[in-house]
């Protein structure tokens, strides 16, 4: 009976040896579904949304898994990813708040004209003021980066040969604060998602965009633009979001590793692609004999922040904790330029 217990006891203590002698394996997980609007072939896409689920996948040893669903293949309307998220359809997604203002009014802050200098400084400030909890209606969404395409521009397809050109014109709004700078140049907001655009434009049924520049060539509505007015008219802001549901489900390796690569460096990466891809469209426009480009000087831009004074004014008016959340993202540009 002794030999036989003795040898029992021995051969458990072998097993519980060998077991924690043996390679660490990946940890059973689900499939995460990220569904997003954007053509697969955009920079956002191939430098960075792709790369950055690749290496959580990676580093996490398979504890993060994922299938992608790119250019709609779930959900083509970008104004419809808030509530296809939520529905379960898929668990991750690229939400543009000014589509459901209503959902996301603080995100409305972002689009007031002459704030930011590029869009890597806009990505780094709305990622500062999410971690100050001054952004709302987040608690259904893991939030894995904040950021911008950049200010945005008039893009028209007729040649003008100054601001002024603009009124009358039907330009498309991507929600009400742009609305309100289109009504302020004189033209005439319509509302349309940006996967709209080009077909509008060639049909006459509008004449052109308020977007950032990158936009126009990823939705394929640069070839039919011929003038493109480049000042401060504010940004758009994305969030690169998980379902909370989905993301609580998620072994917490997983967790730790996005923990690890998402956040201020993976909004500042984003903001950088974007800023790169329209410095790079720009140096190309300009060097086409057919395309008009009316920058900024010191006069237009000093005009331009007297001219949309009010809109500041209103917006921390109108809003819950206006003044606040404006004094807030003035403290961070701040602090962003001077290197903190």
């Amino acid at each position: 009976m002794y030999t036989k217990t003795l040898q029992a006891w021995v051969g458990a203590g072998c097993l519980v040896a060998a077991l924690l002698a043996a390679p660490a394996v990946s940890v059973a997980a689900e499939v995460i579904k990220f569904g997003i609007f954007t053509p697969p072939k955009t920079k956002l896409m191939t430098k960075g949304i792709v790369p950055f689920l690749e290496l959580v996948s990676k580093q996490s040893r398979g504890a993060f898994k994922y299938k992608g669903f790119w250019g709609g293949a779930i959900m083509r309307n970008p104004s419809k990813q808030y509530d296809v998220l939520l529905s379960g359809l898929q668990d991750g997604t690229l939400i543009l708040p000014s589509y459901t203002n209503a959902l996301f009014p603080d995100f409305s802050l972002f689009s007031l004209p002459s704030l930011f200098r590029n869009g890597e400084e806009a990505a780094v400030a709305m990622w500062r003021m999410h971690q100050q909890h001054l952004l709302g209606g987040l608690d259904k969404m893991y939030v894995m980066a904040i950021f911008s395409n950049g200010n945005s521009a008039f893009h028209v397809s007729k040649k003008l040969v100054s601001m002024e050109g603009l009124k009358g014109l039907k330009i498309r709004s991507a929600g009400p604060g742009e609305a309100d700078i289109i009504k302020s140049m004189g033209a005439v907001p319509v509302g349309m998602s940006i996967t709209q655009v080009a077909e509008s434009v060639s049909r006459g049924v509008i004449d052109g965009t308020l977007s950032g520049w990158d936009a126009t060539r990823s939705y394929r509505i640069e070839p039919l633009i011929v003038t493109s007015i480049d000042l401060n008219f504010g940004t758009r802001s994305f969030m690169l979001v998980l379902n909370r549901k989905a993301y609580d489900r998620l072994p917490q390796q997983a967790k730790d590793t996005l923990a690890k690569y998402d956040g201020e460096p993976l909004s500042r990466k984003f903001g950088r692609i974007y800023d790169e891809a329209d410095e790079a469209l720009i140096a190309t426009v300009k060097k086409n004999p057919k395309k008009v480009v009316i920058e900024g000087d010191k006069a237009r831009d000093a005009a331009l922040v007297a001219k949309f004074k009010p809109f500041h004014d209103a917006w921390i008016k109108e809003n819950q904790d206006g003044q606040k959340k404006y004094d807030a993202l003035q403290s961070i540009i701040a602090d962003l330029r001077k290197g903190r």
